[in-house]
């Protein structure tokens, strides 16, 4: 079986047995039987990583493991920086499969965080900065977002800079900074924006606002950790950390409880609340609700964006790639894997989605051409159904690239440590640090990993490397730099 959307890339073969195939610092890195090396889709580089150091994992991914062999069930993969998943066979062959052009890539070096398009524009915004039809804009007074982006009457509107809220004519004149940041304290981290009646809506990590027409910030709710702000048949939805509410009045009603809803889409008379275990569908006149990917591999994927197609398909961006789910057979078929996609930068134009990660940049499609040739083999729900093209296409694609790499990977190794942190990266906890200095004196780790929209694990490993420690230890000594330095002043006086 071979996706449509996936071409063979290369095939190398490594002149001595590899034991573990694994990524280190955003590189892919792999241990031979002769030491530990960095392999760049080309050569074995040797580096000064220690083998203690990396970890085994067979990844009981079946769509790539057989692309190389249809009887493998497990095998050892991994994605490189540059998109390609490199799968290794025998010990000794690393076949590297990409997903070719019918997905479209932007900003590939960024994580991209928000996004808006129509026919006339495409705004983009990222840790580095805005994009207005991929040129940057306002370069030195926009950078940091972590916010959607809407638009109301002719502007965009959207956070930046650490929650300071702005608006922007739709052809990128007249910026203007309409809240700053000291008005919206007690709900600590502004990420969601979204109008509702004439009013703007702030949601924060510990609170919803409002932004009357009278310019005055109203605090809704104190405490509530809010993901994201929709509006459906005529009311304001509210994503929360405990579940789903509806703005009544200016009162919070619960409609049911989910473990920290991203989003609320609608399907029919029925909700979908992607959320951090799962994709739940909700009927409001059974009052019942249930995991759509209960009984998959899936049904504790922290899901994001949610699209129905025309076609009897729904599209779900989660923090570990794309999902396909048919609804007609449940099948479910998965695409970009190793990609984490972001909570609230996803848009949909016509059969045109678009989707923004943090390890990719900005992903977009048409539908219709992911299906067009869509040929899905029955499968269960924790397997994956893909696109079906001819072996005999397949075998001698690999017969020629096995025999030209066999010759090109004679040349000479190249002995050299590189294991620099990825760019992207670097900002990210760069930002952090100047965040957690702003807000020390109440700040939980959570509520930081939240903010750089990293899974666990990428959160973890990137914030010990880049500090040096623990992020408990760290917001420990911090806070007591501060309460040192404040005693300081106060005995100078």
């Amino acid at each position: 079986m071979l996706s449509k959307d996936t071409t063979l890339f290369k095939i190398v073969t490594s002149p001595v047995a590899i034991k573990i195939l694994t990524k280190v610092n955003g590189n892919v890195v792999v241990s031979r039987h002769d030491g530990v090396f960095e392999f760049d889709g080309e050569k074995f580089i040797k580096t000064n990583i220690q083998e203690k150091n990396l970890k085994l994992l067979f990844n009981p991914n079946v769509v790539w493991a057989q692309l190389v062999n249809p009887k493998l069930n497990y095998a050892q993969v991994e994605l490189s920086s540059d998109g390609i998943f490199w799968v290794l066979f025998k010990n000794r062959f690393l076949y590297g499969f990409s997903v070719i052009d019918k997905l479209k890539r932007s900003f590939p070096e960024h994580a991209v965080r928000g996004i808006f398009a129509d026919g006339n524009n495409q705004f983009v915004s990222t840790y580095k900065g805005f994009y207005l039809n991929e040129k940057p804009i306002y370069k030195d007074s926009l950078l940091y977002s972590n916010s959607n982006i809407i638009e109301e009457n002719g502007y965009f509107y959207f956070i930046a800079n650490s929650e300071m809220i702005y608006k922007m004519k739709k052809d990128g004149s007249d910026l203007e900074k309409i809240i700053h940041r000291n008005r919206l304290i007690s709900i600590n981290n502004a990420a969601v924006l979204r109008f509702y009646k004439g009013d703007l809506y702030i949601g924060g990590e510990k609170g919803l606002a409002k932004y009357n027409r009278k310019k005055e910030v109203e605090i809704l709710k104190d405490g509530l950790f809010i993901n994201n702000l929709n509006v459906l048949k005529g009311k304001l939805w509210i994503s929360a950390e405990d579940g789903v509410y509806i703005l009544k009045g200016d009162k919070l009603e619960k409609v049911f409880e989910v473990n920290n809803s991203n989003g609320i889409f609608e399907v029919d008379d029925r909700l979908i609340s992607t959320s951090h275990q799962g994709l739940w569908l909700f009927d409001p006149k059974s009052n019942r609700l249930k995991n759509i990917l209960a009984g998959s591999n899936y049904e504790k994927l922290e899901t994001v964006g949610f699209y129905k197609d025309a076609y009897g398909n729904y599209w779900i961006s989660t923090i570990d790639g794309i999902i396909k789910y048919k609804v007609e057979n449940k099948t479910i078929s998965t695409f970009l894997q190793g990609n984490e996609f972001n909570r609230r930068s996803y848009f949909f134009q016509g059969d045109t989605l678009y989707f923004g990660s943090n390890t990719n940049g900005l992903i977009s499609f048409d539908v219709k051409d992911l299906i067009s040739d869509d040929a899905n083999i029955s499968a269960k729900n924790n397997t994956f159904s893909f696109f079906y093209i001819g072996s005999l296409v397949l075998t001698l694609s690999l017969l020629l690239l096995l025999y030209t790499n066999i010759r090109t990977n004679k040349k000479k190794e190249e002995i050299e440590i590189n294991v620099e942190i990825e760019k992207k990266e670097k900002l990210i906890f760069l930002e952090l640090e100047k965040y957690i200095k702003n807000h020390i004196d109440d700040i939980k780790v959570d509520q930081i990993r939240s903010r750089t929209g990293l899974t666990k694990y990428a959160f973890y490993n990137g914030f010990i490397q880049h500090f040096g420690k623990k992020p408990k230890e760290f917001l420990s000594e911090v806070k007591n730099a501060v309460l040192r330095e404040r005693q300081a002043i106060k005995n100078q006086r």
